[in-house]
């Protein structure tokens, strides 16, 4: 790595530092080391928190956005006496939020160093959102689009950030900033973010307003508007309530600008102006915010509280679903029974019968024939159990706890008769019992009838009379054996249906995955409980 010189011009001061190589490649001691990405370079520690948060990535791979969280607590553990570059995220709730907030210029000012107008101006003067990186200022390196800054502020860098009269940090980590105001690109970001800032003009529940996800990595929420904000100083500590995952603070950052510009302007004349709008604003607190999440230790202890909350979370739902929800499932199972046999017994058999009776009925054969087919699969399509598959796949799927399609007994018998059992069994009893009666009854007698008048001089009406009762009890063997197959299949049908809700459906299905649900969620809690137990051991707060 080459040695960066490096020269920074303030009021009083005018001093230059060269940079030495990252500490991988010198061992020397050194003022500041070159921060390097959160995700380059992780370095393996055989350390048993780490070993920990690893047996419960392995253990449970589905818990998927957990594990990303665990997987950057793991990188800040396995870095944490690297210097690293946070990138940190700062959201507005509307763009009118972000035109009427200046807490971007406010944290990113720094009005006691020489030179920094020119740098600044172009600040105030952006467009829209923007990403600040740590660097020398040049006019060449900013994106014509007014997208990307590198520039000379404090803020952005673990070694000239102020600490506010605070020891110095053991590892100094620079700061990545970028700006959003839209939730859903936020989120689709997210995991390149550390943390997150939400802006808003009011107090708000942030709850209701963004993506889980977001919420999830929100650190802070800044109220920033122009009303009364608390007073804070330079030397006063930090207020932060412990146990608080999502913090908030109130700013007037339009204050605070304000007095930069005045001393910006008009030097040491506006000291007095400069220092009252800083304490007045409540910027001070922001600036203590910022400083005390930018070390690794605040931020390991903050995800390492996320991630066993998460994970207590998990288990204290798991409990209730083994200690209560076995009983709701149980009910539930039983009402999707009831409502089962109740679509059977109401709906499906009548509607059924009726549909044969009056679209099938024998006479029509003759020509319907080969469409009789159809006509079943098209009324089956449409009325075949459908809240009962509904139901199913619900209440399935909750017991599971999945979205994916599953099986389903009653689906699977339904697009059975559509597609086999019809073809197979009801169409070709129509040609059979047609041809039988024609073959039988209606061909033979017809012959004899015509034989009797040409050669036995039988008179024409009794061979048209003859000829008719040959039909007519063709009609009738026609009207026998199709009311007699129909009826049965049909029958057949509705006990299947019967057999298939109580079997497949509820004992060996619902019942049956309900049962064997609670036994596994009850060994998953366990495991979880003992690792947790080992993650919270192996824990040691610096």
């Amino acid at each position: 790595m080459l040695v960066i010189p490096r020269t920074l011009r303030h009021k009083s001061i005018h001093y230059s530092i060269s940079l030495p190589p990252c500490a991988s490649l010198c061992k020397r001691a050194r003022p500041y080391s070159q921060a390097t990405a959160l995700h380059d370079n992780q370095r393996s520690e055989p350390n048993t928190l780490l070993y920990n948060l690893s047996n419960y990535q392995s253990s449970f791979p589905k818990d998927k956005e957990l594990n990303k969280y665990i997987a950057t607590l793991k990188q800040l553990l396995a870095n944490r006496h690297e210097p690293q570059a946070f990138n940190i995220g700062v959201l507005y709730e509307s763009p009118d939020v972000r035109r009427n907030s200046k807490i971007m210029e406010v944290l990113l000012a720094d009005p006691l160093a020489s030179n920094n107008q020119v740098w600044f101006e172009r600040i105030r003067k952006r467009n829209g959102l923007a990403r600040f990186i740590f660097g020398e200022y040049n006019r060449d390196l900013v994106d014509a689009d007014d997208l990307e800054y590198q520039i000379p502020s404090p803020v952005l860098n673990g070694f000239y950030r102020n600490t506010f009269h605070k020891e110095a940090p053991e590892t100094p980590n620079d700061l990545i900033i970028e700006e959003f105001e839209d939730a859903a690109e936020l989120e689709r970001r997210i995991s390149d973010l550390v943390y997150v800032v939400y802006v808003t003009h009011r107090f708000n529940y942030v709850s209701a307003d963004l993506p889980s996800i977001v919420r999830d990595r929100l650190l802070l929420q800044v109220i920033d508007n122009t009303e009364y904000s608390p007073m804070s100083t330079e030397s006063a500590p930090l207020s932060l309530e412990e146990g608080i995952q999502t913090h908030l603070i109130k700013i007037n950052s339009k204050l605070a600008y304000e007095g930069i510009v005045q001393f910006m302007e008009r030097d040491v004349h506006a000291a007095d102006e400069y220092i009252d709008s800083m304490t007045r604003s409540n910027i001070y607190e922001l600036f203590k915010f910022v400083d005390y999440y930018s070390r690794t230790n605040n931020l390991v202890s903050w995800y390492f509280e996320k991630v066993s909350g998460m994970i207590q979370s998990k288990i204290d739902k798991s409990n209730t679903v083994i200690n209560e929800g076995s009983e709701v499932t149980q009910s539930e199972i039983e009402q999707f029974g009831q409502m089962v046999n109740s679509e059977l017994q109401y709906e499906f058999i009548p509607e059924t019968t009726n549909f044969v009776q009056k679209q099938l009925s024998w006479w029509k054969l003759y020509y319907k024939n080969d469409n009789v087919e159809y006509d079943l699969k098209d009324f089956f399509s449409k009325h075949f159990m459908n809240r009962g598959i509904e139901n199913y796949n619900f209440l399935r799927g909750k017991i599971l706890s999945t979205d994916e399609v599953v099986e389903n007994p009653l689906l699977e018998l339904k697009n059975d008769v559509i597609n086999r059992r019809v073809s197979l069994e009801v169409q070709p009893q129509v040609y059979s019992i047609l041809s039988k009666a024609f073959v039988y009854y209606q061909l033979p007698i017809s012959v004899i009838a015509a034989l009797a008048y040409q050669f036995f001089g039988f008179s024409g009406n009794a061979c048209i009379a003859l000829s008719s009762l040959g039909w007519v009890l063709g009609f009738n063997q026609v009207s026998r054996d199709w009311i007699k197959f129909i009826t049965k299949w049909a029958r057949q049908l509705f006990e299947e249906v019967r057999l298939t809700v109580g079997g497949k459906c509820i004992d060996h299905g619902l019942l049956q995955e309900s049962n064997d649900q609670v036994i596994q969620l009850d060994a998953e809690t366990k495991i979880r409980q003992r690792i947790l137990h080992d993650i919270e051991k192996s824990f040691v707060p610096k």
